[in-house]
């Protein structure tokens, strides 16, 4: 279950939301035992041998928070922490190399030296819950669909900033350069002095109304040029040159690139032509198999279009807006996860190849909401945690 702020839809109209919305309907854990194992065989050993050597990191327990676990082995196993109390989410997570990482949890800001086995408080977030960005050194924390935005410098500084007044944030990517790129609503705005001020903008991905429905912006490559908005009700739109120009993707729908709800998406680190994607087609979900129209897609060619790679099922459960992680070390591989508390279930973690091959881990937190990869060991996985007491 994510955050209700979290799952906070675009301003719509009424209109607007029963046109690209699809009607609420419970969501199951999967059914115990099924599809586990699914695809052996297929995809077996891959990635053998990644960070082979010495583990990083080389605790098992971690100290100092319960908002962040590693794991060795894909969700096979957990390091241990500290039980999480009432409703608290983790979105905010990054990991910036030489065992550097800082998180932000129930509106603390958090940070760990030595590859997150011990966490310190260093301050307050503006709000809660934040994503974050990372890179050259600095942390970004930024509210989804909201306009907080802070900085975090390696000193532990943390400053406040001012994101362009034209809309609320919908993402960001702090560039190799150390510049900084923000999407807010259907535009982005650079920002060449670490947020402290931005340009006037680019052209949008979407005009009108359409504007308002951008779920995400998800970024590529090392200057904040390539970038795919995804969108309600319109599927998505891709720019190589930085938002100068934006071309439709297509292939999301049985209709083209339209009837489409793309909630998420996310890069290889190891090629920008490859991304993954969660969305709705709209046709499928209003259609007779409207429980089999959730999708994770895959673009081989840099956004322009993608194919569908797995389907919701029973066994296979995927939510409006799945944490997300592509592998850093196979462009075939990617992850995914289910996490409830009802009923005591806990979370999966799928890990999707691109010929549909599934298997899956599972423990018992309530959900992930973030899956950040060690740039200091490609096998070693973080996840912020959710805690959830709702009646």
């Amino acid at each position: 279950m994510m955050s209700p702020r979290a799952l906070l839809l675009p301003a719509l109209s009424s209109i607007a939301l029963q046109a690209c919305v699809e009607p609420p309907r419970t969501i199951d854990p999967p059914i115990a035992g099924e599809g586990e194992g699914e695809g052996e065989g297929e995809g077996e050993g891959e990635g053998e041998g990644e960070g082979e050597g010495e583990a990083v990191p080389a605790c098992t327990s971690v100290t100092g928070t319960g908002a962040v676990t590693f794991t060795h082995d894909e969700g096979a196993t957990l390091a241990t922490t500290t039980p999480l109390a009432g409703t608290i989410y983790t979105y905010g997570l990054v990991a910036l190399g030489g065992g550097n990482l800082l998180a932000e949890h129930g509106g603390t800001l958090l940070r760990s030296r030595d590859h997150g086995c011990t966490w310190t408080a260093i301050g307050a977030a503006p709000t809660s819950p934040m994503r974050m960005a990372g890179g050259d050194g600095r942390a970004y924390v930024w509210a989804d669909n909201y306009t907080d935005l802070a900085r975090i410098d390696d000193d532990d500084t943390i400053t406040v900033l001012t994101p362009p007044p034209n809309g609320v944030l919908k993402g960001m990517n702090v560039n190799d350069d150390g510049s900084i790129v923000v999407a807010m609503d259907a535009t982005l705005h650079k920002s060449t002095d670490f947020g402290a001020t931005f340009d006037r903008g680019t052209t949008p991905a979407f005009t009108g109304n359409d504007a308002g429905l951008v779920y995400r912006a998800f970024f590529g490559g090392k200057d904040g040029d390539h970038v795919v908005f995804g969108a309600a009700s319109v599927g998505a739109r891709v720019t190589f040159d930085g938002g100068q120009t934006w071309t439709p993707s297509t292939g999301l729908s049985t209709t083209g690139q339209q009837r489409a709800n793309i909630f998420e998406g996310v890069f290889s680190p190891l090629d920008d032509n490859v991304i993954w994607a969660a969305g709705v087609d709209i046709e499928e979900s209003l259609g007779e198999n409207q429980n089999r129209s959730k999708h994770i897609y895959r673009s081989t060619d840099g956004g322009r279009s993608f194919v569908v790679v797995a389907t919701e099922s029973p066994e296979l459960v995927i939510i409006n807006g799945p944490m997300m992680a592509a592998s850093p070390v196979d462009t075939d591989v990617f992850y995914f996860v289910f996490g409830t508390y009802y009923d005591g279930y806990g979370t999966d973690v799928y890990r999707l190849t691109s010929s549909g091959a599934v298997t899956k881990t599972h423990n018992t937190n309530h959900d992930i909401s973030s899956i950040v990869f060690s740039p200091d060991a490609d096998h070693t996985m973080y996840f912020g945690l959710v805690h959830e007491v709702i009646d």
